[in-house]
C-alpha cells in the first residue's frame, strides 16, 4: 500500500506514481546486492519473503547471501557466473531459505551494475516466490506417474 498521507490512514495520491513507492510496495521482491554477498537495498516484500520484519533488519543480518539465503550455496555461484557471462538472467529458478530454515522456490530476473572500468559492483533484480506453482507441478507429475 502506498505510504499514508499525513491526514490519516488513506494513501496519499501523490505517492501513486512515485517510483520509490512503487518499488517499496511491489508484490515481488526487489533487491540490490554485492558480488561479495551482502544486500545493499531490498524492499519490504524481500524482507518478508526471507522472514525478516523489515528491510533494515534483513540488510543488517545477512552478511553472506550464499550461505544465509540460498538453500544450496552453489546456486549463488551459478547465478554469479550467469550474470558475469550474460549481464542478466531471466526466470532463473532456485531455492532460497528463510530465516527460520524453511525453503521456498524463487524465480529471479536480474542484471549487473558495472563501474566505469567494467567491473561488476552490484546485482539488481526481482524475486518472485514460485513455491505454489512448483508444488502444483510436482503434484501433477506424481499423479501422472500413478
Amino acid at each position: 500500500m502506498p505510504r499514508p498521507s499525513k491526514k490519516g490512514n488513506q494513501p496519499d495520491p501523490a505517492n501513486f506514481f512515485d517510483p520509490q513507492s512503487i518499488l517499496d510496495n511491489a508484490p515481488v521482491g526487489v533487491f540490490t546486492s554485492t558480488p561479495d554477498g551482502r544486500y545493499i537495498a531490498v524492499n519490504h516484500t524481500t524482507a518478508e519473503m526471507l522472514g525478516y520484519e523489515n528491510p533494515h533488519e534483513l540488510i543488517s543480518s545477512i552478511t553472506d547471501i550464499a550461505s544465509q539465503v540460498y538453500a544450496d550455496p552453489a546456486d549463488r555461484i551459478k547465478f554469479m557466473r550467469l550474470m558475469e557471462k550474460c549481464g542478466e538472467v531471466l526466470n532463473h529458478e532456485c531455492r532460497f531459505r528463510r530465516r527460520d530454515g524453511t525453503e521456498f522456490w524463487v524465480s529471479r530476473n536480474a542484471r549487473v551494475l558495472k563501474d566505469e572500468n567494467g567491473r561488476i559492483v552490484a546485482y539488481q533484480g526481482f524475486n518472485t516466490d514460485i513455491t505454489d506453482s512448483k508444488q502444483t507441478e510436482r503434484a501433477l507429475r506424481e499423479s501422472e506417474q500413478r
